[in-house]
């Protein structure tokens, strides 16, 4: 008998499937009716756009007073709400 041969698959990069170009910051109110699917998406496009953020920073330049560092302006409410639904989920 001969071996079979498994089709090769074509491999997707992670920031092919997971970055959205034409995603759109969630209302923090809008998370909490997020599926685990929408939510994951959500998660990844949010950190791609806080990594993008952060290296456009000055060394040593931090957020203003009140908000989580390394975090752009009005975020820390977004990830709250975030981090909340992701621990409904799980």
């Amino acid at each position: 008998l001969e071996p079979k041969t498994r089709p090769t698959r074509k491999r997707i990069s992670a920031k092919r499937f997971w970055i959205q170009a034409d995603h759109v910051t969630p209302d923090p109110q809008l998370v909490a009716f997020m599926s685990t699917r929408e939510l994951k998406f959500a998660m990844m496009n949010e950190a791609h756009l806080v990594r993008k953020w952060r290296s456009g920073q000055a060394k040593g330049q931090g957020p203003g007073v009140g908000h989580a560092p390394g975090l752009p302006v009005g975020a820390s409410e977004l990830w709250m709400a975030l981090g909340y639904r992701a621990a409904e989920l799980a």
